[in-house]
């Protein structure tokens, strides 16, 4: 082998120092961020994850750079230092444990801020209502204002949540929790849709699923054959809505306050629930 070939096969000191971990993504070095932690950090963290266990000499970085990075990983506890008759190793906690807590802080802070927009749209809404006084129905052109209404009236049933829907998602599409809570309540909900689609098995089975939530969510269900030419939610035989929702978006509809036009609604939706089938032993596509 000539001195040439010998210089060129020398690694590059330098290049070998900066290298502390593979390559990560920009995600997980925004996730660190949020932790109060820099890329280093985050760079010796996912390097010590993929050895499970490594010792200090393992850390290719500067000195003083890995020992801050590794004390402040330390401090944090997201590593644990095991101590032996040998060389100290380091060892990672599960990402799941790492996050956890932050995930749980910033699920728990976006459902406190969707459940104030969900109040301050209907507040707007019913406050509508006072103004115009008397007024007893409402038209949503806004699919986000039709669903904060729905989700509010359910909530808030007292008696009866009786629904007809074609593909269950006038039900499902925000407000299966819900259901779950009227439910919870005593409030006795009732829907009926399909859960065949003719020569279409895929969206079949996607029926089904959707008729299974509503069942999880506590709902009664049963099923019908055929189109559903008119879907409609009666609330404590008082209240009905309508909706519209084209090429599978979001619904639109209109919310009217009439306890003798709901009564309509009732009887024909009783009628149908006395003609409709029971779920038992009708799913074909999941168990």
């Amino acid at each position: 082998m000539s001195d040439k070939d010998a210089i060129e096969k020398v690694p590059d000191p330098k290049n070998k120092m900066e290298q502390e971990t593979t390559e990560i993504s920009e995600r997980i070095i925004d996730a660190f961020k949020l932790l109060g932690a820099n890329r280093h950090v985050a760079e010796l963290y996912c390097f010590i994850l993929t050895k499970n266990k490594c010792t200090l000499n393992e850390v290719r970085a500067q000195f003083h750079r890995k020992i801050k990075n590794l004390q402040k990983l330390l401090d944090n506890k997201w590593i644990k230092e095991i101590r032996g008759h040998g060389e100290t190793v380091y060892e990672p906690i599960p990402p799941e444990t790492l996050l956890s807590d932050l995930v749980r802080k910033y699920e728990n802070d976006y459902n406190k801020l969707s459940e104030n927009l969900n109040t301050l749209r209907t507040a707007e809404a019913e406050l509508k209502v006072i103004q115009d006084k008397g007024l007893s129905n409402q038209v949503f052109n806004d699919p986000e204002r039709f669903y904060s209404w729905e989700k509010e009236k359910i909530r808030n049933a007292k008696k009866t949540v009786f629904a007809l829907t074609d593909r269950w998602m006038l039900v499902l599409m925000r407000a299966r929790d819900d259901i779950q809570y009227a439910v919870s309540k005593g409030v006795t909900v009732r829907i009926m849709g399909r859960i065949v689609e003719k020569d279409d098995p895929d969206m079949s089975r996607t029926l089904e699923q959707r008729a299974q939530q509503l069942i999880e969510a506590g709902a009664e269900i049963r099923i019908l054959t055929g189109k559903i030419r008119i879907r409609f939610l009666v609330i404590d035989g008082e209240q009905v809505f309508f909706a519209v929702r084209k090429g599978g978006g979001l619904h639109k509809g209109t919310w009217i306050l009439s306890p003798d036009f709901a009564k309509n609604f009732v009887e024909e939706h009783e009628e149908l629930w006395s003609k409709a089938e029971d779920p038992e032993g009708k799913f074909c596509y999941i168990d």
